[in-house]
């Protein structure tokens, strides 16, 4: 039984505790495509540079109109946030090699942005946004939401050696990914649950 005082701790500091379990999830697609862990600083090159900021601008116009334009216009009810992250799920999966497994994916990591624009603020779903689309694209080379960016690019070539078997929509139509996210979901609820009850959330 984990010690009442461990917990109590965790939720001293609110914030960073569950912006650090949030963000435990970017080690999901590190792990499912990388190889190894030695970085090549030969092959940095500026357009790692241009892929980073072009995903921090888009992150940012997505999280803008996904988790704060449509909530703010149309409410912010349980149901209503469902039907926009399944728009935010069909938008994306329209990208190619959509599946029943990536639809799904799309709609909990759309869900989960929800809860950290709510629970830790605007910029911290932004910042994740960035980093999960950076990790999967820049630094790996790895299909995004269908998109394989290394194959738009003409000379593009990862920083980290990806795996070179991939499905089509990527690592975020891996079905270890929703055990993942659902894990974590079900993990910060019950550490909130636990935590309300001794009064310290």
């Amino acid at each position: 039984m984990i010690n009442k005082y461990i917990i109590d701790s965790l939720f001293t500091n609110k914030r960073s505790t569950l912006a650090v379990l949030y963000f435990l999830l970017l080690f999901y697609p590190v792990f499912s495509l990388c190889n190894d862990f030695t970085i090549s600083l030969d092959s940095f090159r500026w357009i790692h540079l241009i892929l980073a900021i072009f995903f921090l601008i888009a992150a940012f116009f997505e999280e803008f109109v996904f988790r704060y334009f449509l909530p703010e216009l149309f409410g912010k009810s349980l149901i209503k946030l469902l039907v926009y992250s399944c728009i935010f799920s069909v938008a994306h999966t329209l990208n190619g090699g959509f599946s029943f497994s990536a639809f799904i994916n799309t709609v909990i990591i759309s869900i989960l942005l929800y809860q950290m624009r709510y629970e830790l603020g605007f910029q911290y779903a932004v910042l994740f946004h960035w980093l999960w689309n950076s990790i999967i694209a820049v630094a790996f080379g790895g299909v995004l939401s269908g998109v394989n960016v290394s194959k738009i690019i003409e000379n593009y070539s990862s920083i980290f050696q990806a795996l070179p078997e991939q499905s089509l929509y990527g690592v975020e139509s891996d079905w270890l990914l929703t055990v993942s996210m659902l894990t974590t979901f079900l993990i910060i609820k019950l550490l909130q649950h636990y935590a309300n009850n001794r009064g310290t959330y």
